[in-house]
């Protein structure tokens, strides 16, 4: 069946088709026919326009009343009316209406008519409101009785506050679930009936254009006879999860020789909680907790008492800044350090370069790539829990990542260069078994340099370079090109004959860039910090006593502590560890073998058998060279032999 269509008159015809049809409608007419008539704008009665007014807005149970305003003359009789979609509203006779059920997605209109002394009828209609909503709900939560339930002790609906504010809250207080008369009031004081008797609390919430509802509270205790005299008890701590909270029982007379304690949520015992103490759990979020104190003496009744409640929130993480372990350097591997996060949490990881989350990278470890060059690497750790907000934190960024220590062709794997009497150098590319690929000439006329040493990538271009002393003194670096040859080798000193030994240990003071050491005559050590753009920062003494040694390397991480440590070999053929502090200092040193006299030269390859550690090779007098894989803690892994006749070649970088 359709739905009638509404009457598009003006509100003037309307108001007269009321006036003339209103009272002489059968009594089941229930639709205004829409018939032409004629308007009474010049009839002597007159009246302003209605004025149509609401107490909700336009939802179900609110009221519109209509406000006729001044009529002139006063007309001797006013009706009133309501349509609903254009039909009359049987009953609604009067100048206000509410709105029930059936008006809604209605469209209402009021109107009003009146007649002069001669009988003649003038009316008025308000606006048409619609289409009509439904009625809102109030927010709430059960109530909560406090108070001791005892005959003479005031009982009190303390429960949360009804919303939108404001709310009237109508109370009735029950025995045993039946009505108490008179008792109304948000207060309640039990009597001498109620003695054995449980006591609850129903609250009436209202208010105009929402449903009305109803909570009823959970039943106090049995109420005792008069007996102590005591006040409220409380709870203390953080009303969080995973917090402790501990119950004062209050100020009891005479003093009990006994309490007992009961914790509740949303009024409900928890079983097994019976301490003085009660540590919340996610069971608790966003609940109510309240603790009933029991006390007990001797000539008097048992009398029990509930706290206020509190309300459990969110809780809060231990949230530990998390660190980065491992060499700043392409192919090594850095590890994510957590640390004492909340009991419980679940933990995820994100490495980040310059920022920006890597894709795939969300395990604890994270092998750096020959992209993450230049880039700086951070990790970020996200901490789940139920009842917990998600919680992100995330490291210091390390130091820009260089290049790997030792690999010159570009396949990721750590090589070895070496020059032959006749100057030419050679690249021996290693291969990630530890093993190597057919070597390759890559220059000649090195014969020249009285001093050649490998620094990593000491110009910042992501590549690894070489460094190298000519007769004169002169520092020249040789930019490798990532491919195992050289763009136009750069000055970067004069003077440096006055050293007997350059070391190229990588980054030594933690700035992110290659550095050099180098041993004086007298036995010093410096560091030439390097400014990440081949070129120097004012240079620093780091040691002394060091001609000591007879030979000293730059292995790069090989403590696994992070940080860059030199090894160096003493006339006794022992060679030392010095672990470096990472910001151009040293740990104390410790003893890494002996024997190492035998060896007519010792090079620091870098990783050179793949396993994330880096290596030290050792060429014996007979030609022989020598892998000995560090283990990543300072120590040894069994040697293997991985070449012969190499005493043909006169530096071995």
């Amino acid at each position: 069946m359709s739905r009638p269509r509404l009457v598009r008159a003006t509100a003037t015809v309307v108001a007269a088709l009321i006036a003339s049809q209103l009272l002489s409608l059968p009594a089941n007419a229930d639709f205004l026919p829409a018939v032409p008539h004629r308007t009474l704008e010049s009839e002597a009665l007159t009246s302003p326009t209605l004025v149509l007014e609401s107490n909700a807005g336009h939802v179900v149970n609110s009221t519109l009343t209509i406000q006729p305003g001044d009529w002139s003359p006063l007309p001797a009789d006013l009706a009133y009316s309501w349509t609903r979609d254009g039909r009359i509203i049987d009953g609604a006779a009067s100048a206000s209406y509410t709105l029930t059920d059936e008006d809604l997605h209605r469209f209402i209109q009021g109107f009003a008519t009146g007649r002069d002394e001669s009988g003649t009828l003038l009316a008025r209609a308000t606006e048409q409101i619609g289409p009509i909503r439904p009625a809102q709900m109030l927010t709430h939560r059960g109530p909560v009785i406090t108070g001791i339930p005892q005959v003479g002790s005031t009982l009190a609906e303390v429960g949360p506050e009804w919303g939108p504010a404001p709310v009237t809250r109508a109370h009735q207080w029950l025995r045993n679930g039946v009505e108490i008369p008179g008792a109304t009031e948000s207060t309640y004081i039990p009597v001498e009936a109620d003695i054995g008797a449980n006591i609850s609390v129903r609250v009436t919430g209202s208010k105009p254009g929402y449903v009305t509802a109803v909570q009823q509270s959970s039943s106090t205790g049995q109420v005792q006879p008069e007996g102590f005299s005591v006040t409220v008890p409380t709870i203390l701590g953080t009303a969080k999860v995973d917090q402790t909270l501990t119950v004062v029982p209050g100020i009891w007379s005479p003093a009990p020789e006994t309490f007992t304690y009961q914790w509740n949520r949303n009024g409900v015992p928890i079983a097994g909680a019976t301490a003085e103490k009660f540590t919340t759990t996610a069971a608790d979020y966003m609940k109510y907790l309240t603790v009933t104190v029991t006390a007990t003496k001797e000539g008097l009744p048992p009398t029990s008492l509930t706290s206020a409640h509190t309300g459990i929130h969110r809780g809060e993480f231990i949230s530990p800044v998390p660190t980065i372990a491992g060499a700043p350097r392409a192919g090594s591997t850095l590890s994510a350090i957590t640390g004492d996060w909340t009991p419980g949490a679940t933990l995820s990881i994100q490495w980040q370069r310059n920022g920006a989350d890597i894709t795939g990278a969300i395990s604890a470890d994270y092998t750096l790539q020959r992209v993450d060059i230049g880039a700086a690497i951070s990790v970020r750790v996200t901490a789940t829990k139920a009842a917990y907000f998600p919680y992100s934190t995330s490291s210091k960024p390390t130091p820009f990542i260089t290049g790997t220590l030792k690999e010159f062709s570009g396949d990721g794997h750590s090589d070895v260069l070496a020059r032959d009497s006749a100057g030419r150098l050679w690249l021996y590319a290693g291969n990630p078994l530890g093993g190597w690929k057919p070597r390759k000439q890559v220059g000649s006329g090195w014969n020249v340099l009285t001093s050649i040493v490998a620094p990593g990538d000491f110009n910042g271009d992501g590549f690894a370079d070489v460094l190298g002393r000519d007769v004169k003194g002169g520092l020249h670096v040789y930019p490798g090109n990532g491919a195992g040859g050289w763009e136009p080798p750069a000055a970067v000193g004069s003077g440096w004959n006055a050293m007997t030994s350059i070391i190229a240990p990588g980054d030594f003071d933690g700035d992110g860039n290659a550095d050099v050491l180098a041993r004086d005559r007298q036995g010093a050590l410096y560091l030439y910090p390097s400014d990440g753009w081949h070129w120097w920062l004012p240079r620093v003494q780091v040691g002394t006593g060091w001609n000591a040694m007879t030979a000293i390397l730059g292995p790069g991480d090989f403590s696994g502590d992070g940080n860059v440590d030199i090894l160096a070999r003493d006339a006794s053929g022992y060679l030392w560890l010095y672990p470096g502090n990472g910001a151009g200092g040293w740990k104390t040193r410790v003893k890494a073998g002996s024997g190492w006299n035998g060896f007519t030269s010792i090079l620091v390859p870098g990783d050179f058998d793949g396993d994330g550690h880096v290596d030290v090779m050792a060429r014996s007098s007979d030609g022989a060279l020598w892998l000995y894989p560090g283990n990543g803690a300072g120590g040894w892994k069994a040697r293997s032999k991985v070449g012969s006749g190499w005493n043909i070649f006169s530096t071995i970088l």
